[in-house]
């Protein structure tokens, strides 16, 4: 018998809200360290028009950064499986972008872009692109060198060649990064707002724990897993259609 993943996922999660609400009361737990989480929960019930308005923003940011991370890593990986010389040349400084933290960078994009959306959505971007970029190239390299004997044989073109046969060997190693990528296009966007941000589930958790408002804290803690989770979920949902299509033109075939 199998379990749907999503139904797997709902029940952990209330599992683990039951342990969060029992443990508090089981070890009275002070209030201001840890509410309980139907105290966080009624929080975003009772006030669900401020949490949606700052739920909004953060999504924004991370959906945008993760796009253009899709975008810039994928193509920046072609360049370095196929530019040859100069492709090889990009490796270490797709590298360098990883080596600066975030958190130093972001105060530079705020100076330069502003306090708006787009220094975080930049942030986020840099996060995102880096397991994009790394899993295009090493994925492109994964295709047997008979298959690209075989299509140079059977005289196929360069772009045919790509899209046939280059591309869905590649696809399970770019799905894979892109999952991790999903993942961390949430925090990229939360980092962002930490810096400076007037709006933003990374806002809230600032400004609430100076108020040392912690049901605020934890009620954004838990948007913004449900946030990354929906990101993450979607992106599991595409992949499974993208590969249920694949493996039924195989089977046409």
């Amino acid at each position: 018998m199998r379990i749907h993943p999503l139904i797997i996922v709902l029940g952990w999660t209330v599992v683990l809200l039951l342990l969060w609400e029992a443990s508090v009361q089981a070890f009275s737990i002070p209030r201001y360290i840890l509410p309980p989480a139907s105290e966080a929960i009624s929080d975003v019930v009772k006030q669900w028009p401020y949490y949606l308005r700052h739920f909004g923003v953060t999504a924004t940011e991370a959906i945008a950064g993760l796009l253009f991370g899709i975008v810039s890593g994928f193509l920046v990986g072609i360049a370095m499986r196929f530019g040859g010389f100069a492709g090889k040349l990009l490796e270490p400084l797709v590298i360098g972008t990883q080596v600066f933290p975030k958190e130093a960078l972001a105060p530079v994009f705020l100076v330069v872009l502003g306090f708006g959306l787009e220094p975080k959505i930049v942030v986020s971007m840099l996060i995102s692109f880096f397991p994009i970029a790394i899993g295009t190239a090493r994925g492109l390299s994964a295709t047997p060198q008979s298959f690209e004997r075989l299509f140079r044989v059977l005289g196929a073109k360069p772009l045919e060649t790509f899209l046939r046969a280059q591309l869905p060997f590649a696809s399970v190693h770019i799905f894979s990064a892109l999952r991790m990528a999903a993942s961390l296009c949430v925090i990229g966007a939360v980092v962002g707002e930490f810096v400076g941000a007037s709006s933003g589930l990374g806002h809230v958790i600032r400004s609430a724990s100076s108020e040392i408002a912690m049901q605020r804290v934890y009620a954004a803690l838990l948007l913004l897993g449900v946030l990354g989770g929906t990101i993450y979920g979607t992106v599991i949902l595409i992949e499974n259609l993208l590969f249920k299509r694949l493996k039924l033109s195989l089977t046409a075939v």
